[in-house]
């Protein structure tokens, strides 16, 4: 003290009442007054200073230790300086020791696979110049020179006075093998897809066949009904023909009559020509779907079964409380479908000993859909074999007969082609097929 200088000295005691020890802080400053030495001594008590230093001195190591011992790669960028701080995990993941990268921006880039490096940066821009949390999946290249996945997440922590973002903290996490799954499952899906692609194409070519079979048994009908509508002006026009030589033989032909042979046999060949054009147009594939009216597509199928159904002693009744309801579709497979399903009640009635034959197309509407129900008095279907009828190939008739695709088809068209549900059920001393299609315009 003789040399004027001022000491600071931090001293301890410990309280003998609480045991509680207390920390001082004392500068002693010696001075000469009147002659005399002299010590100011000035103690102020700092316990509270020491023990906060202590806590903050715990909670950084407590920090140190769970940063460096997460199994995420932690990083602490302070933007202004572009010095960047990692854990040790960062480092590990990548395969460096922690003094092998200098704590700088230049190292993430360092590390950064080149080909995503653009994509990297322009998210961290749009975080750093906006609101939005920064994450990114991108490669990384290890110190061994192999390349990783990872999903880096950056949050803006601290901005300086002017409102920049000055520290942002994050993230990142290697998910190399979520990535390599994904391929995996890609390359699956791929090869899934080509496979069901492969099988589609079967599937197709197979309809395609059983539509040409199915078109070759429709030819078959078509020349079936041209010859029960052929039948009545054939017979009339043999007639014609054979009383031309009696009335030659009786001096009856002049010019009125030749008139009247003329004209009765032109009505007779075009009403046969125009046979053949309906029947052409019937089974003419429609181009596209249009609106139309249920009604008239049943009255046309009525017409073309008309004189094989006269043949066949059956009565065909059509009823509708809406004739104008209208469905939207093909017209022509509709009218095809009907038939179809006249035809089988027509080989019904064959195999059955029903005197009285009678087959009854009813037409309504019902909460949006119309629906058409054809029912028979033929003896109904077997309950064994009522669930098949609209298989491929399945039939009852003999094979020179049929081919078993009738149904199939009308199916396909009914569900496929318009949206609507096609069924059977025996009710009463018959079948009844029902037909429900979405009403046009619902």
């Amino acid at each position: 003290m003789d040399s004027g200088e001022v000491n600071i000295v931090y001293e301890s005691s410990t309280d003998v009442k609480t045991g509680k020890i207390h920390h001082y802080k004392s500068v002693k400053t010696p001075f000469i007054d009147d002659g005399k030495k002299y010590l100011l001594i000035e103690a102020m008590d700092i316990t509270e200073i020491i023990e906060e230093k202590k806590r903050v001195e715990e909670s950084e190591r407590v920090l140190n230790y769970i940063f460096g011992s997460l199994h995420e790669g932690i990083w602490d960028w302070d933007i202004k300086s572009g010095k960047v701080m990692h854990n040790n995990t960062w480092f590990s993941v990548l395969g460096y020791k922690n003094y092998q990268l200098s704590n700088d921006i230049e190292s993430f880039k360092k590390a950064l696979h080149p080909e995503d490096m653009p994509q990297v940066f322009e998210r961290l821009n749009l975080a750093l110049n906006g609101d939005e949390e920064h994450v990114s999946e991108h490669r990384m290249i290890k110190s061994d020179g192999s390349v990783i996945w990872v999903r880096d997440r950056g949050t803006i922590v601290e901005r300086d006075e002017m409102g920049n973002p000055s520290r942002m903290v994050g993230s990142f996490l290697d998910i190399t093998g979520k990535k390599i799954a994904e391929q995996e499952l890609l390359e699956m899906n791929k090869s899934l897809n080509e496979k069901i692609q492969t099988a589609l194409e079967e599937i197709r070519a197979k309809d395609a066949q059983l539509i040409m079979q199915a078109r070759f048994a429709a030819m078959g009908e078509m020349l079936s009904n041209i010859a029960h509508q052929w039948r009545q002006p054939l017979n009339t026009l043999a007639i014609l023909v054979q009383d031309v030589q009696m009335s030659l033989e009786f001096g009856e032909i002049d010019k009125t009559y030749i008139e009247h042979f003329r004209n009765n046999s032109m009505n007779l060949i075009k009403y046969m020509s125009q046979t053949i054009d309906d029947f052409r147009n019937f089974f003419k594939p429609d181009k596209k779907k249009v609106d139309f009216v249920v009604k008239a597509a049943v009255d046309k199928a009525f017409i073309l079964s008309h004189d094989m159904l006269k043949s066949e002693f059956i009565e065909l009744h059509i009823s509708a409380n809406d004739e104008s309801a209208m469905v939207h579709g093909y017209p022509n497979e509709f009218s095809q479908v009907l038939l179809n399903i006249i035809n089988n009640s027509k080989d019904a009635f064959k195999r059955s000993e029903q005197k009285e034959r009678k087959l009854d197309i009813v037409i309504s509407k019902d909460c949006g859909f119309v629906y058409i129900t054809l029912s028979d008095n033929a003896g109904g279907i077997p309950d064994d074999i009522i669930e098949k009828v609209f298989d491929p190939y399945f039939t009852t008739k003999h094979k020179s007969q049929g081919t078993g695709l009738g149904l199939y088809m009308s199916k396909m068209i009914i569900e496929q082609n318009m949206g609507g549900t096609i069924s059977v059920s025996n009710v009463g001393d018959g079948a009844c097929f029902e037909i429900k299609l979405p009403e046009s315009g619902r």
